[in-house]
């Protein structure tokens, strides 16, 4: 029997070292920070100069782009910036027009997960919110339901209104659009209908309250509960975050919201905030400069650990990059030419350009594999069992044989 347990724990070795070795893996695309290059509305081929040092602590990209044109004209620039919400503002980078600074107005993305390093250039500028300015008096209505013991309320929700439900127990039907609500005691059930009310259809020792309000209340409500809890100050950029994605979820297509995960907590999420400039340009050449963060991730499975850059531009146009580091660049899929630690790269930028700096030219570990962790556990749990049965056997069968 020892022997059996020996081999139960020298089969979980030979199952749990794969699963080091395979996990630690280099950083992938999909958990960069990206950093994307500002797109122009109005112009259609845009030559983008870089120059950044990596090996400050807060690398800045400083982008450069020349413009010519004949008369003058105007151009609408957007820069998406990706992090939490609340902490990017107008300052997050700055642009130069001829030595002149240009303030740009905000907007922002929607709700994103994660690291969205795998999304093209197209595609933040889609994920950008385009909802209409609130009427501010459009009324809504807020229903709380309560029991003192058990109970049950079925209601349904008009068809072009949109919701906000916390709803803990409870059946939907999509076709008749009722809800049929149990109640307990103690525990408070709500919902905000905006634009048209709700109708109650039948109940069961429940307390309604209901309480008629508007798009302003609602907003006002948001704001308060946000700074009382969260203890933060509240500013415009803050009301602002707020005031967008209300607005984004009055005019989705989407009926159904949560109005703690989706208006609350919207300021905190991740995601892209859109820098909106307006630029008046001159007649003649014009010299446009933008500095901003060149953000990073840092693996630490490698040794020494390796540094990670991902810079993303607009299709087909034409980027030269000046990379200074006194550091090695892993080349993988980009080629760099160095010169007196001096990194140059000249093309178009397909999907990203991404730079892996290390202090080696090739650091230790890890084995690289493209498996995310979860698969590679449950293959590793799988193979466990898997071994453990054939030994089960093979002991029984061995006993059994004496």
């Amino acid at each position: 029997m020892k022997k059996f347990f020996l081999s139960i724990i020298f089969s979980a070795l030979l199952c749990f070292l794969p699963t080091v070795s395979l996990s630690a893996r280099a950083t992938t695309e999909a958990n960069i920070p990206p950093t994307f290059l500002p797109y122009f509305e109005g112009m259609n081929e845009v030559y983008y100069s870089l120059s950044v040092n990596v090996d400050k602590a807060i690398p800045l990209l400083k982008t450069q782009i020349s413009a010519c044109v004949a008369e003058e004209k105007t151009i609408r620039m957007t820069l998406p910036i990706y992090g939490k919400l609340i902490e990017i503002g107008t300052d997050s980078a700055t642009l130069l027009l001829n030595n002149k600074k240009i303030t740009p107005s905000l907007s922002y993305s929607k709700a994103l997960f994660g690291f969205p390093s795998s999304f093209s250039h197209e595609d933040v500028l889609a994920m950008k919110i385009t909802a209409p300015p609130l009427d501010l008096s459009i009324p809504c209505y807020y229903y709380s339901f309560t029991t003192d013991n058990e109970g049950t309320i079925i209601l349904s929700v008009p068809e072009n209104a949109v919701s906000f439900i916390n709803f803990n127990s409870f059946s939907y039907n999509t076709a008749t659009r009722q809800y049929n609500i149990k109640l307990r005691s103690s525990t408070e059930q709500s919902i905000i209908v905006l634009k048209d009310d709700l109708s109650i259809i039948a109940t069961d020792n429940a307390v309604i309250e209901k309480t008629a309000l508007t798009y302003e209340n609602i907003l006002d409500y948001a704001i308060s509960f946000v700074s009382e809890t969260g203890e933060t100050d509240i500013d415009d950029t803050l009301k602002n975050i707020i005031y967008t994605r209300f607005a984004d979820c009055a005019a989705s297509e989407k009926r159904e919201f949560n109005f703690y995960t989706d208006i609350i907590e919207a300021p905190f999420e991740y995601g892209f905030v859109y820098l909106d400039y307006t630029i008046e340009l001159p007649q003649g050449e014009s010299i446009i400069q933008i500095i901003q963060p060149l953000q990073f991730s840092i693996d630490r499975s490698y040794t020494p650990e390796v540094q990670t850059f991902q810079i993303t531009a607009p299709k087909n146009n034409h980027v030269t990059l000046a990379l200074s580091t006194a550091r090695k660049i892993l080349s993988n899929k980009t080629s760099f030419a160095n010169q007196n630690d001096i990194y140059t790269f000249e093309g178009t930028i397909d999907k990203h350009l991404i730079i892996d700096v290390c202090s080696s030219d090739s650091p230790l570990l890890p084995h690289k594999n493209n498996l995310p962790i979860w698969l590679i556990i449950l293959l590793s749990a799988c193979g466990f069992t898997i071994l453990t049965i054939i030994l089960f056997f093979t002991v029984f069968n061995c006993r059994k044989s004496k």
